[in-house]
């Protein structure tokens, strides 16, 4: 499922209590989006309209590990 909103309304509706976060960009357009997992569900892909930075991520998603690549 793909949903727009913005970075206020993404933290409310998932705070950091166990969810899989991932914050992305989009090589090709530089749009960032953040792909949420729920053990409960299916995956929804959140588009972001106004990301925050990285700092401002990891501040709400503290246990968030950066990495470079993934294969």
């Amino acid at each position: 499922m793909n949903i727009s909103c913005t970075w206020s309304d993404f933290k409310t509706i998932y705070p950091d209590k166990g969810v899989v976060v991932i914050f992305t960009k989009d090589v090709n357009n530089d749009v960032p989006t953040v792909v949420v997992g729920m053990l409960e569900g299916p995956d929804k892909v959140f588009t972001l309209t106004n990301p925050p930075s990285k700092v401002n991520f990891l501040n709400t998603y503290p246990s968030a590990v950066q990495v470079d690549s993934i294969t």
